[in-house]
């Protein structure tokens, strides 16, 4: 296909190499169809076990889409794959080998030349006018796509999902061994491999191991920032609200790249709130759950044990889950709702003794603009909440100190479990509480963002209205 003729195509890549990104691409996907400019096509680059089911729903809705080597994916395919994960078991010796493998740079750069291949040839066979992904990190492949992309010419947007900040990753690897750099490491590094240090806590740390870390230097595909998130060689980045462009800013990102745009889950948040009543008289009715009382919905994280035992007040994620459903269970003029982080199993979880705790199949974003009261640990997705100018408890279980929302009045940060029932306490004693001023600079939902994607796409790509 040639350039003139694959503009006027308007075939755009939603790149997922990433379960968790399925759900913000499908959602652009749906924006832009109604929108009527391109064409959504989803690449899913990554095997997990859901993503059979992915490709369904794509085929579903009239996507089109592919796997990690630019296969198309048809109903006919799906039903007769035999492509599913299993576990096999792994020897010791097999084990120490494969630990080897991984502390050797040679090992690193095969997986990214590999990957710097396969992307490369997916491109050239769907050909599309632009590539969006839902994150650019030192530990995926979206070094390699982008690599791949630049050199085909084809512009490559970052439509961030999340929150990510260099002291977050400190925090998270601050215990790693093979994250630490030793004082001898230290002083034989060369300047132009300083970028990987940060210093957390006295500690200097490593981004990514040495192994790789150098395999990324070496065949060039190390970002300008390896500890900012998003700080690649990619076109420009769609940016939700006015507040994520200033977070974005202060992280040292280049404020030229960064349009704010909204983003698709903005869109859908939207369509609930036009149907509120509709949507909320649905819900109660599929979860069994009592008309006239206040709704709470809590984002329950995932297990951060054993790494943060020393941190919070729980010796295993059994007892922490038990303390957040016995609280939430002793509420009984609220309705809870519980989304389980993304990475959960529904079915390692009971509630059939608490008559107000529903565990909903909805998606987190769905939800919030029906509830009342949102309460989450340190999640990113409480931006949505300020979207929807809900109130919200943030209750910092793990002790990780994130500060992304510390100034905003209308969350309560929390800190300990006594706490955290003082401030359910007084939500549910005062009403008025459940209210606050709109906080305008954490989006706009004018069901309008997916039209501002698609013109900064345009713009970016030459790509006229007319066309």
């Amino acid at each position: 296909m040639n350039e003139q003729s694959k503009i006027k195509s308007g075939r755009l890549l939603l790149f997922v190499y990433d379960k968790v990104h399925f759900v913000e691409q499908i959602e652009l996907a749906r924006g832009l169809k109604r929108e009527g400019s391109f064409e959504p096509f989803i690449a899913i680059y990554v095997k997990y076990p859901e993503r059979s089911r992915d490709f369904r729903q794509c085929i579903a809705e009239g996507f089109g889409c592919c796997d990690e080597s630019g296969h198309l994916i048809s109903q006919y395919i799906l039903d007769n794959s035999t492509d599913e994960l299993i576990a096999l078991p792994r020897s010791r010796f097999s084990s120490i080998l494969l630990i080897s493998q991984q502390r050797c740079a040679l090992y690193h750069m095969c997986i990214l030349r590999h990957q710097t291949k396969e992307t490369s040839n997916l491109l050239r066979n769907i050909d599309p006018c632009a590539v969006i992904i839902c994150e650019d990190h030192v530990e995926g492949v979206s070094a390699p796509l982008i690599h791949s992309a630049r050199l085909l010419k084809i512009p490559i947007f970052v439509m961030p999902y999340t929150l990510c900040t260099a002291e977050e990753a400190a925090q998270y690897y601050f215990e790693n061994r093979r994250h630490r750099v030793g004082v001898i490491l230290k002083f034989l590094m060369p300047s132009s491999l300083r970028k990987w240090l940060y210093n957390y806590k006295g500690r200097d740390l490593l981004r990514i191991p040495l192994a790789p870390l150098m395999a990324r230097e070496l065949l060039r595909l190390s970002p300008g920032q390896p500890w900012i998130p998003n700080s690649g060689c990619s076109n420009a980045m769609l940016i939700e609200s006015i507040a994520l462009k200033k977070y974005w800013e202060r992280a040292g990102l280049d404020p030229q790249k960064l349009s704010v745009t909204g983003s698709p889950i903005h869109d859908r948040m939207a369509m609930v709130l036009d149907a509120h009543r509709e949507r909320k008289e649905q819900l109660l009715a599929k979860y069994n759950l009592p008309h006239g009382r206040r709704l709470v919905l809590c984002a329950l994280p995932f297990s951060a044990f054993p790494n943060r035992v020393n941190h919070c007040e729980f010796a295993t994620y059994e007892g922490l889950i038990e303390f957040i459903f016995d609280t939430f269970g002793a509420m009984k003029h609220w309705n809870i709702i519980i989304r389980l982080h993304p990475r959960l199993d529904k079915h390692a979880f009971d509630v059939s003794r608490y008559s107000n705790i529903r565990i909903a199949d909805e998606p987190t974003y769905e939800l919030l603009p029906l509830c009342d009261l949102f309460v989450a640990s340190g999640s990113a997705t409480i931006r949505w909440a300020l979207t929807c100018n809900k109130p919200v408890i943030n209750y910092d279980i793990y002790q990780y100190g994130y500060s992304d929302f510390s100034s905003e009045p209308s969350v309560t940060l929390v800190q300990s479990k006594g706490a955290f029932q003082d401030a359910l306490n007084m939500r549910e004693l005062n009403s008025e509480s459940l209210h606050h001023a709109p906080e305008t600079n954490w989006g706009v939902l004018d069901g309008k963002a997916c039209a501002r994607i698609a013109g900064v796409i345009r713009t970016v790509c030459r790509i006229s209205e007319g066309n």
